[in-house]
């Protein structure tokens, strides 16, 4: 069948096509029904072609395509529209460009929506990028699920000031407990100045507290070479049983005082029977003593105060 031509011209500003149906009938297999904006854009100005559907208060909805003189194939837009505004006044709900797409309204998706960006819908599973949840207990860790594809879970417990979270083993959540030990690896203790082996320091590396009895005491890493009123960690040589008097102004009836046996300079010879240490004595901001059992014992120790 012959193909024809129908040229309509001089439509200003409007073409009516009367009766209540109008139908653009196609029988062939690759049909086309095509808007072609030949107009060529600048660098000043666009090229756009609209598709209006009004209503006779002269508002309504529209499809907009832009292109620039720099674009390959533009930019479709969807917007609605008050007043017969043109598209630079229209309001835009759904454009799509070559960076995707791009939505200006909430969407409803099926009872699940996106509104003002936020989610509100099914739970987003972990296996889709999601957590499994729909609450959590507020400022509590996060922790994996039960399986690599569960919901996360949140530690039960939020614990309190100094508490550590401690492995519970496999297949349970980690719990807030109370230490009671601290632990060094010896890799962890630095090496004392001076004499050989003749530091000592406090276990509670990186300032770490402890508690004895109502007091809480801070650890510190110090050597037994300090000096002076106020020092708080030195050297002494025993006099056996009539106690051997450390001045320091740092004691106090709160102290902790730490001896242990000096392995440098006059310590004990190996296999010498050597008394216990002990503390007592304690004069407040002024002094106190160290004891031995042993009459005999004669060499040197450490000592080390630690105070709340």
């Amino acid at each position: 069948m012959a193909m024809s031509t129908i040229t309509v011209g001089g439509i200003n500003p409007s073409l009516n096509i009367l009766g209540t149906t109008q139908q653009f009938i196609f029988s062939q297999q690759g049909s086309v029904f095509r808007l072609n904006n030949t107009f060529i854009p600048t660098s000043l100005i666009n090229s756009e072609t609209d598709f209006d559907i009004i209503n006779n208060r002269l508002s309504g909805f529209r499809w907009y395509h832009t292109t620039t003189n720099t674009d390959t194939y533009g930019s479709l837009t969807l917007q609605s529209f008050v007043n017969a505004q043109s598209s630079s006044s229209g309001t835009n709900i759904l454009q799509f460009n070559n960076s995707g797409i791009g939505a200006f309204a909430d969407l409803n998706m099926n009872s699940h929506s996106i509104i003002g960006a936020t989610w509100s819908g099914t739970t987003i599973t972990v296996s889709t990028g999601g957590t499994g949840l729909v609450s959590t207990i507020p400022y509590s860790l996060l922790c994996g699920g039960t399986t690599s594809t569960g919901a996360l879970q949140s530690v039960a417990s939020l614990g309190t000031s100094g508490q550590l979270l401690t492995s519970q083993g496999a297949s349970a959540l980690p719990q807030w407990t109370t230490p009671t030990t601290f632990y060094v690896p010896t890799s962890s203790v630095p090496s004392a100045p001076g004499v050989a082996n003749d530091g000592i320091y406090s276990v509670n590396l990186g300032k770490a507290k402890f508690t004895s009895g109502t007091a809480t005491y801070s650890g510190t890493i110090v050597t037994a070479n300090s000096t002076g009123a106020a020092a708080t960690c030195g050297q002494g040589i025993l006099t056996g049983q009539t106690g051997t008097t450390i001045f320091t102004s740092a004691i106090q009836l709160s102290s902790l005082v730490n001896i242990t046996r000096n392995n440098g300079v006059s310590s004990a010879p190996a296999g010498t029977s050597v008394g216990h240490l002990s503390v007592a004595s304690i004069v407040a901001g002024t002094s106190f003593k160290v004891y031995s059992t042993s009459v005999n014992d004669i060499f040197g120790f450490n000592w080390k105060i630690i105070n709340p």
